[in-house]
């Protein structure tokens, strides 16, 4: 029995090893995203869209999706930035919305609206998310969040969508906040 619970043992230390180690490599990957933006906004004074780009595929990478945007807000209005892995068809749709006012029917509205953190767990079933905007992105899962002056006044959203459905992780959340630290500061 003795060695039984040596083995048990030997499993969960390689267990926790395991996890510290990815763990590390996850803060390793966005303290490099995070540099990355850092050094194209030196590099970029006065002009967002080489910041905008390098910050929507490292949230991609980051995240494991390949659809995102990046939303002005500005008297009133909303307005896409950049965006990164969108179809024509819903390019098309998102014109619909914006420029605008604010819409509950898409995230980005009820960001701005908000001011919080906002999370779809399948748009295919939200009753009030815009379902043809759903249909021709495809995105099903979506995560965004608010983009806040250095006096905390919302100046943006960035939105990020899966194309299947799912609950989106306080990580996530924590990771995509990150990134819209970094586009007001580009902002």
């Amino acid at each position: 029995t003795a060695a039984l619970a040596n083995m048990l043992r030997v499993e969960q230390l390689q267990s926790q090893i395991q996890q510290r180690a990815s763990e590390w490599r996850e803060q390793l990957a966005l303290k490099k995203a995070t540099s990355d933006v850092l050094r194209v906004i030196s590099r970029s004074p006065g002009d967002p869209m080489p910041v905008f780009r390098e910050m929507l595929a490292s949230a991609n990478r980051l995240l494991g999706t390949t659809i995102s945007a990046i939303l002005s807000y500005e008297n009133g209005l909303m307005d896409m930035a950049a965006h990164s892995g969108w179809s024509q068809e819903a390019l098309d749709r998102a014109s619909h919305f914006y420029p605008g006012p604010p819409n509950p029917a898409m995230l980005s509205g009820r960001v701005i609206l908000t001011g919080k953190v906002q999370t779809i767990n399948d748009t295919l079933t939200d009753k009030n998310y815009d379902s043809v905007t759903a249909h021709a992105a495809p995105w099903r899962r979506m995560l965004g969040v608010p983009m806040r002056s250095h006096h905390g006044r919302t100046v943006g959203a960035i939105v990020v969508g899966w194309s299947e459905p799912g609950v989106n992780s306080s990580r996530e959340r924590a990771l995509l906040q990150t990134f819209a630290e970094q586009a007001a500061i580009a902002i």
